[in-house]
């Protein structure tokens, strides 16, 4: 029997102003407003992956084989104006994408006179993918002489956010008595959010 085990800790931050937790940014909060620029861009890009490919082979008279595989993959991508004095802005564009995925490939092959043999194969997901504007205590100000625009995306139509988990297992058992049994789950808990 083996068993595999893929841990994946993903954790990514672009902020101006307090940090995405609230925490104050030593020298941000305090060390004055952003005034009259023309734009503003804050992008945070990940791309993250748990792969987890296992293969197991057993043989004999009497043959039992067994297979475990998890792939675990906990990714944060966060882009974030939170808490900042911004004024005589054109533009404010915030853009957070989060490419992340799971997948978990598994075979077992059991070969004997009595012949047994067993994957289970489990790939999670859990993503949190977020564009924020918080001014929560703090103003933002457009420049009164132009047109002025905020825009937040957490992914766009062109380059969307995406998240998946993906497990397939292949169990094999020959002999006058063979058994194979195959279990496969997949789970995704994602978030997405563009917050204004």
């Amino acid at each position: 029997a083996a068993v595999i085990v893929v841990i994946n800790m993903f954790d990514a931050q672009s902020y101006v102003g307090d940090t995405p937790d609230g925490d104050a940014d030593l020298g941000s909060t305090g060390s004055g407003d952003i005034t009259a620029i023309e734009s503003l861009n804050i992008s945070a890009t990940g791309d993250t992956t748990a792969t987890v490919n296992g293969i197991m082979i057993g043989g004999g008279a009497v043959a039992v084989n067994g297979l475990v595989a998890l792939g675990l993959n906990f990714s944060t991508n966060i882009a974030g104006l939170i808490q900042k004095n911004v004024s005589k802005f054109e533009s404010i564009t915030l853009n957070a994408r989060l490419d992340g995925d799971t997948q978990v490939i598994t075979t077992s092959l059991t070969g004997g006179a009595i012949a047994v043999g067993a994957t289970v194969a489990v790939g999670y997901i859990q993503t949190d993918n977020r564009a924020i504007v918080d001014i929560t205590g703090s103003t933002l100000t457009g420049d009164p002489d132009k047109t002025s625009s905020i825009t937040v995306n957490a992914g766009t139509a062109s380059i969307p956010n995406n998240a998946q988990a993906v497990v397939a297992g292949v169990t094999g058992a020959a002999g006058a008595i063979g058994v194979a049994v195959n279990i496969g789950v997949a789970l995704n808990d994602g978030t997405n959010a563009a917050q204004l």
